[in-house]
């Protein structure tokens, strides 16, 4: 069965050089020593970034509400060091950070669209000027460019982002020590998963669509998070890693979703639409680019770890380019909110939008 491109897994590009000792010397000697190395402090700094997740998730089941707070200021210490030291070992020396241009609407033809359906579908003129409220609201709102690049986020608050690969999710634990989200079948369900585990599902290629048990309504999972000081929410709406150069179709988490389901308007959450992207490196003879969809998992990290320096590009949707957010009353169709943001994201990014999903890549792989 042919691959989709969307699935190719990470070409290894041959440098032409002349100096052909160098190249064969980096290649052949240099790297193995120094991805062995790396893969030798990766393993048990890993297993500690792991066991640490599980133990803060196990703790606050035993303890009382009242000390989830100091848990909290501990747990973010602890996975940020461990998360900065792993970005550290896989060459990850500098981020550089992007924010995406101010537009004056994000989306004509779907704003027109989507006004129309809203009118046909709602009367209620008191709805129509709260909606109108927001977007004065949303216009008036300044944004330094430090705030904007460097975002803080609070709990509760939305991370939305593509998924190429694991430097992903140390970088977001390393800034922000977030609650991941496994993506369930049940439309607007998820499942709360530490990074550690996270990176153990990326790197297998695991998934939750046949889980049942342990899936939550998205709406439901906001609300705790803010209650207990868990950080903000992180979630892969395409459901499983692509080659970033693609937006897969996004899955219905954000079915029926809406943004003030658990909190009233004043302390809703913030969303931030991400996107990562990996560029190559150009020491060796074989210029890996760090994306992970298909293969094997022991060879991407051994080829991750073979070189000095690992680039992350970040790109941040401008706030002002999200669609509008549902409110709880909104009579909307049942994803189109999400499908607007994916349109979105697809123009912002400079992404091609495809036409398959997680569903495709399992079904490849014989997980579905």
């Amino acid at each position: 069965m042919k691959i989709p491109s969307e699935f190719q897994p990470s070409k290894i590009y041959e440098i032409k050089s002349q100096i052909k000792w160098v190249k064969l010397l980096a290649t052949y000697l240099v790297s193995p020593i120094l991805s062995l190395i790396r893969l030798i402090l990766f393993v048990p700094i890993f297993v500690l970034f792991y066991a640490s997740g599980e133990f803060f998730k196990y703790l606050r089941t035993k303890i009382s509400v009242s000390y989830f707070q100091k848990i909290r200021i501990i747990e973010r210490v602890v996975l940020k060091t461990l998360a900065y030291l792993i970005l550290f070992i896989f060459g990850v020396f500098k981020v550089q950070f992007i924010l995406s241009l101010q537009p004056n609407l994000f989306n004509n033809d779907l704003r027109k669209e989507r006004t129309q359906k809203n009118k046909e579908n709602q009367k209620d003129e008191e709805k129509e000027k709260e909606k109108e409220k927001e977007k004065e609201k949303r216009k008036e709102i300044k944004y330094t460019q430090k705030e904007l690049i460097e975002f803080t986020t609070s709990d509760g608050d939305l991370i939305i982002s593509n998924h190429i690969s694991i430097l992903e999710i140390f970088f977001l634990t390393a800034q922000h020590a977030p609650v991941f989200t496994g993506i369930c079948k049940k439309a607007g369900n998820v499942v709360p998963i530490t990074a550690g585990k996270a990176v153990i599902d990326t790197l297998l290629n695991n998934h939750y669509l046949n889980n049942q048990t342990d899936c939550v309504p998205f709406s439901d999972l906001i609300g705790k998070t803010q209650k207990q000081f868990l950080g903000p929410i992180v979630v892969f709406p395409e459901g499983t890693t692509s080659n970033g150069k693609s937006l897969l179709q996004f899955t219905p988490v954000f079915e029926n979703w809406t943004k003030y389901a658990e909190k009233d308007s004043e302390s809703s959450s913030q969303i931030i639409p991400i996107c990562f992207k990996c560029n190559r490196n150009f020491f060796t003879n074989k210029r890996f680019v760090p994306i992970f969809t298909l293969g094997n998992s022991f060879r991407f990290l051994y080829n991750l770890c073979s070189q000095p320096i690992n680039k992350i590009k970040i790109i941040r949707m401008h706030p002002q380019s999200i669609p509008f957010e549902p409110l709880k009353e909104d009579s909307l169709e049942k994803n189109q909110w999400a499908e607007e943001l994916r349109a979105e994201m697809c123009n912002v990014f400079k992404l091609k939008s495809s036409k398959i999903g997680a569903n495709d890549k399992y079904l490849l792989l014989g997980k579905l």
